[in-house]
């Protein structure tokens, strides 16, 4: 596991990664469950890197905890009672928490890159390998090869990396998380010619266990209410603090998909629907 009470110094950067969405795809007679209450319409990974002591974000994070946890008027609603008070999670948390959070997560010096595959894609994708090679394009797979895509841009600029993911069952070990970053660095070379010696520290651990990932959990949140219930309004807080969105199948213009950046923004009248 990754130590996060180490001294550091300003060559190393602390990244944190989550999901939103699932990878279902398909029930158990091989049907497509697209469309069916409860299965997202796109799975999105995203990273997030802040700069500020994350001591200190630790602490403002936790004394709104207190706060919100002391405060007569929210101690009747259960989730806050439940959930909240073990660690905020954006789909949990009752609208007056989030509400709290996202104040917060404003004043953050951080930026969040997200990667956003669709459901129909992925599916048809699935069935592609199927009749090719008789098998199945595992979960693992899929995440892997956006963990490649995800960090490609992300590690040469500095000289070592801690990079945190929240655990998530059986869709990443150490293997391939390891072997998916190595692919993202020969990616880089092969693309832009830069050679990439930098020393990666992995690990995975519980978002309650570390304010990073539950920040990353609530930016993410916001971009898939964007997506997947066309609401862009939590999204508007934070969108300053989107260094990019990749929409890989959004390929109406490029094979690539779309890259929003702060130049080239995103909004609900210019994203392919879902």
């Amino acid at each position: 596991m990754v130590d996060y009470n180490i001294n550091m110094n300003q060559e190393l950067v602390r990244f944190f990664v989550d999901e939103s969405g699932d990878l279902s795809r398909f029930d158990k007679k091989g049907r497509s469950l697209l469309g069916q209450e409860g299965v997202s319409k796109a799975f999105m990974l995203g990273v997030l890197r802040f700069d500020d002591d994350i001591e200190s974000v630790t602490k403002d994070f936790e004394d709104l905890r207190i706060d919100l946890l002391n405060d007569p008027c929210l101690k009747s609603i259960p989730s806050l009672t439940q959930k909240t008070k073990l660690y905020f999670h954006a789909k949990d948390d009752c609208s007056a928490v989030r509400r709290e959070v996202f104040k917060l997560l404003k004043k953050l010096n951080a930026q969040v890159q997200v990667v956003i595959k669709r459901k129909k894609e992925l599916i048809e994708d699935s069935l592609a390998v199927f009749e090719h090679r008789q098998g199945k394009l595992s979960d693992r797979d899929i995440y892997k090869s956006l963990v490649s895509r995800l960090f490609k841009p992300l590690l040469h600029k500095n000289d070592s990396y801690n990079i945190l993911f929240a655990t998530r069952g059986k869709t990443f070990n150490n293997e391939s998380l390891t072997d998916a970053l190595e692919q993202a660095k020969r990616n880089c070379f092969n693309s832009w010619g830069i050679q990439n010696q930098s020393l990666i520290n992995i690990g995975h651990d519980l978002p309650s266990k570390h304010i990073g990932l539950q920040i990353i959990d609530y930016y993410l949140w916001a971009i898939s209410r964007l997506f997947e219930q066309e609401d862009d309004s939590y999204f508007k807080v934070l969108e300053d603090k989107y260094s990019l969105i990749w929409d890989i199948d959004d390929t109406r213009e490029k094979q690539y998909g779309v890259y929003y950046t702060k130049k080239n923004k995103i909004s609900l009248d210019r994203i392919k629907k879902l």
